[in-house]
Order: structure tokens, then sequence, then C-alpha cells
């Protein structure tokens, strides 16, 4: 079983942009993460967080490189 954490500032949408204000569709954090388990995302959430919650765990410090789903 493969899992590691990438960080650094994330972006998601919970809900339709085109349909919902901006401010409520979207989840931006400066500083998340991304925990990968064998290949599929398992969390989402803010780096620190992940980083206690998965001690030991590989991580991908990206910086302000921004981490989106991709399309």
């Amino acid at each position: 079983m493969s899992t590691y954490l990438l960080t650094g500032q994330t972006l998601g949408f919970i809900a339709d942009p085109f349909n919902t204000p901006l401010e409520s569709a979207v989840d931006y954090r400066r500083y998340g993460g991304v925990l990968v388990r064998d290949g599929k995302i398992a969390a989402v959430g803010e780096a620190d967080d992940l980083r206690r919650a998965h001690a030991g765990v590989p991580v991908t410090d990206y910086g302000d490189g921004l981490i989106s789903a991709g399309f």
C-alpha cells in the first residue's frame, strides 16, 4: 500500500461555480494537503492536521504551488 502527502495551496470545488456564488463554491486552503493512498485521494484538509494524523508518511511540499484536481 503506497501512501503519501502532498502539501501546498489547495483548491477544490464543493459546488457548481456557475450556479453558486464563487466564495461558496470553492474550498481554498493557503497551506493545505492531499493524502494519497494507492493512487486515490484519501483525505484533503489543512496540511498541519494531515501531517499530525499521518506521521511518518512521505511528504512532497510544493510550497506556494497550487494543487488542484486534474480535468
